[in-house]
């Protein structure tokens, strides 16, 4: 017989179960297309193509100074053209300078973030322009050449799409550049986190301004990307390296790579910079949308023994008209593949309509969701997942059919042989199914724990009411052209904000920070302790410069000391405060006031280097949370905005009413002092809470859904399990009651046979809750692995479920009429 035959009679059959094949397509649906919609997401972020060329040749270059306690802390210019010339590992290598900048000259200053580049940035990517062409050898200049590259949303955004743009000038921080390029709207910046959003990249040669001259311990390069040579893989590459910085050691000892530095390079491939610590969650939604398609794969399983059983005589008959029990059983895993393909083309449907409100649930730091979509990857996983469901699903009852026995038929058509052996069977797919059910609903309530706990967290300062903006001050090539290039400048420009905003209508307090509490990450550098010994690791401090308002206004604690003075001014002697953290790391808990610190490393003033100042410490305040709720608490040293200052500024304001209605109000102050000043990411922090939050909601909203959606499964699945054991017993249940057994006899009979499953499926679950527990352990805060309530709860949850569906049938056994029931014997 063809395989045509087998899918026309499958349907026949099919059709003539209409009810049966449509709880298995609409169950099997469910599961598919909730592995497809994720797995859309797991394809873009984890498994796609790079697109750049042979992006597996493309890595970051990596150093630190462990001595010194500093992470990820760039090169000099000498540095890269070592690793240019004398690594003997890469094709070509580029340097990165990202940095805000202001755009202006159009109808209003706009931000953009931009990238200063080496001239062969491009060319390293293998990216090709849009119109026009992209940097080369005609671009090379000491500082920034005048050409620049625009972003495709750029373009569009402030040209309408212009094919005439190329020879255009645009001003970025008060200095002209002419457009010769456009990018793709495909074309990323390999930048880590999420999709780079770098609207504007110029080319610099960092030798001149307004960079300072060039020299080994000024490293003002944050970033280097290379391309390794054909042929060389990651840890060879890796090896050589570490021979040139050996090298670099001997020839500069006691300079920039003292042995108390502790100076080392490595590389990281681009994909893993990209992609960053998105991976677990990922990994993890992934495993449990899989739990919800085997689950769902038990339930149709468990559908078809029952049908299976029913169709003995059928089975029995083609047997004896010389079918063999191969060719019964490709029938019967014919009709499952029909199932699955049909339930697989609805779970596609389903994963298309989801896709754009799964995508809105996305965490925004999650890189390339724009990338996401149903392309013929997807297409190609969801085709073979729905096969694969049809071997898990279809094997079992096709096998249990396959082993009828035509001499062991009773009247009724059914082998009591086989009757008994589909009971053990679907007894064992409940226990999976309660198992793979626990493992999801342990895993949910750990997230959700973790979420909660979050939520929980004192940050350190309070958001109610509180507004935030940020305003970049422009670095200018020329520095003669700077106008807030000195720090009595800067500091001039800080008071004036200040005095501006505070006078604007439901305004209570302002302040100035470096950097805005979960919104900006800062790495932790190290520090020296006046009166410890200057020899091995530093410790280390996340520092921020803030004005001395910020602690009233984010409703921090003072602790003891005194805060920052008007005589601490420019001209005399630095002051810092420090946290909690700082004085326990620092001291050891002992009274830090009036103690000195000063930063582990050298310094660059006005393009050289210097020894950096001993700071004073005048107090001690509260722990706030700056980078994540559930970081530990990392010591922080504040600056005093009136002594020092960098060029970006978040302006953060107390409103005596709604926040949100400030915002023009800000941006109007900001500007009456510098109409070329844009004012950006106006943002309440409420909200910047909440945004931190959101890998955590991501995560617990879907694998809550699933959990929710497991549950449901199981308790479908054991009422059908506990109804059909209980019809095959009707004949020894009424017996039973003949010779005198109460009908409380049969309920507690029936449901300690029907809990059986359910109590080894809660066991079996327990253990996989555990080894999936320490899958997604890097996503759980407070919540440990082996949290005795979540696992409690989620338990017994599942044990009353079991209790639920088994009690109707139960109840229904207990009421067999053994008159009725002897009587058709």
């Amino acid at each position: 017989m063809t395989l045509w035959h087998d899918v026309r009679f499958a349907l026949r059959a099919l059709f003539k179960a209409r009810g049966l094949s449509i709880a298995a397509i609409l169950t099997l649906a469910l599961g598919i297309g909730a592995n497809t919609a994720i797995f859309s997401v797991v394809d873009a972020v984890l498994l796609r193509s790079l697109p750049f060329r042979r992006p597996a040749e493309l890595v970051r270059v990596k150093a630190e100074l462990r001595g010194l306690g500093s992470q990820n802390v760039g090169f000099s210019v000498p540095e890269l053209e070592d690793l240019r010339d004398r690594a003997g590992i890469f094709e070509s290598v580029a340097a990165v300078w990202p940095a805000p900048a202001n755009l202006t000259g159009g109808e209003r200053p706009e931000r953009v973030d931009i990238l200063g580049v080496s001239p062969n940035y491009f060319e390293i990517l293998g990216a090709v322009p849009q119109i026009g062409r992209l940097f080369d050898s005609r671009d090379r200049a000491p500082g920034f050449a005048e050409a620049a590259v625009i972003s495709d949303a750029l373009w569009h955004r402030d040209f309408g799409g212009d094919p005439h743009v190329l020879g255009k000038q645009v001003r970025v921080d008060n200095d002209l550049y002419t457009i010769v390029g456009v990018l793709p709207p495909r074309f990323v910046d390999p930048g880590p986190g999420s999709d780079s959003r770098v609207d504007f990249w110029g080319t610099a040669g960092f030798r001149a301004d307004p960079f300072p001259p060039p020299a080994r311990k000024i490293r003002l390069l944050p970033e280097i990307i290379g391309r390794l040579k054909p042929g060389l893989s990651l840890s060879q590459a890796n090896g050589q390296l570490q021979r040139l910085a050996d090298a670099l050691r001997r020839e500069n000892e006691g300079g920039a790579y003292s042995a108390a530095a502790g100076w080392s390079i490595s590389l990281v491939p681009i994909k893993q910079v990209v992609v960053g610590s998105s991976h677990t969650l990922l990994s993890s939604l992934l495993i449990a949308v899989g739990l919800i398609l085997l689950i769902a794969c038990v339930n149709v399983a468990s559908l078809l023994l029952a049908r299976a059983s029913a169709r003995e005589k059928e089975m029995a008959v083609r047997l004896a008209l010389g079918a063999s029990r191969a060719r019964i059983v490709r029938q019967l895993l014919t009709e499952s593949v029909v199932i699955s393909l049909v339930a697989g083309a609805l779970g596609l449907f389903t994963a298309m309509v989801a896709e754009r409100t799964l995508v809105s649930w996305l965490p925004a730091q999650l890189p390339r969701v724009n990338q996401i979509n149903i392309n013929s990857t997807v297409l190609l996983f969801s085709l073979g997942l729905a096969v694969a469901t049809a071997m898990i699903f279809g094997v079992v009852p096709a096998l249990q059919a396959s082993r009828t026995k035509m001499e062991g038929l009773k009247q009724d058509g059914r082998s009591g042989e086989n009757t008994l052996t589909t009971a053990k069977s679907r007894k064992l797919l409940v226990a999976v199914e309660v198992a793979l059910s626990l493992t999801l609903v342990v895993a949910a309530g750990l997230l959700l724990r973790t979420f909660v706990d979050l939520m929980r967290v004192n940050p350190g300062f309070t958001a109610e009411k509180v507004m935030a903006a940020n305003v970049w001050l422009p670095v200018p090539n020329d520095p003669k052209t700077d106008i807030y290039a000195t720090p009595q400048q800067r500091g001039a420009f800080v008071r004036e904000v200040l005095r501006k905003v505070q006078e604007i209508p439901g305004v209570h307090r302002a302040a100035l920070s470096s950097a805005l509490p979960l919104r900006t990450t800062q790495g932790a550098i190290g520090f020296r302790v006046e009166g410890q010994p200057e020899q091995g690791d530093a410790p280390t401090a996340v520092t921020v410069v803030v004005s001395p308002e910020f602690f009233d206004t984010m409703g921090a604690t003072f602790v003891r000391g005194r805060m920052v003075q008007e005589q601490d001014n420019d001209k005399a002697p630095r002051v810092v405060l420090v946290d909690e953290a700082a004085a326990r790391a620092f001291w050891r808990g002992a009274d830090p006031v009036g103690r000195r610190i000063k930063l582990a490393q050298d310094i660059v003033v006005n393009g050289k280097l210097q020894s950096p100042p001993w700071m004073t410490v005048i107090g001690v305040v509260s722990n706030i949370k700056f980078n994540k709720l559930d970081e530990a608490n990392v010591p922080h040293v504040y600056g005093n905005m009136y002594q020092v200052s960098g060029k970006l500024f978040n302006v953060i304001v107390k409103a005596t009413g709604d926040p949100a209605a400030l915002g023009h109000s800000i941006q109007a102050a900001v500007q009456s002092i510098d109409a070329n000043l844009p004012v950006s990411e106006l943002t309440p922090m409420s909200e910047v809470i909440s945004d931190s939050l959101a890998d955590r909601r991501f995560a617990v909203r879907l694998v809550g859904g699933f959990a929710l959606l497991a549950l449901m499964l199981a308790a479908i699945g054991v009422y059908g399990v506990s109804s059909y054991i209980v019809a095959q017993r009707t004949r020894e249940l009424g017996i039973r009651a003949a010779l005198g057994a109460s009908s409380s006899d049969l309920l507690r009979l029936t449901l300690r046979d029907g809990m059986h499953p359910v109590l080894y499926g809660v066991v079996g679950g327990a253990i996989g809750a555990l080894l999936v527990g320490r899958l997604i352990s890097s996503l759980l805060f407070g919540s440990q692995l082996g949290d005795v309530p979540v696992f409690v709860l989620s338990a017994a949850t599942l044990l009353l479920i079991g209790l639920a569906a088994n009690y109707i049938p139960a109840r229904r056994a207990a009421k067999v009429d053994p008159n009725l029931v002897l009587r058709c014997e």
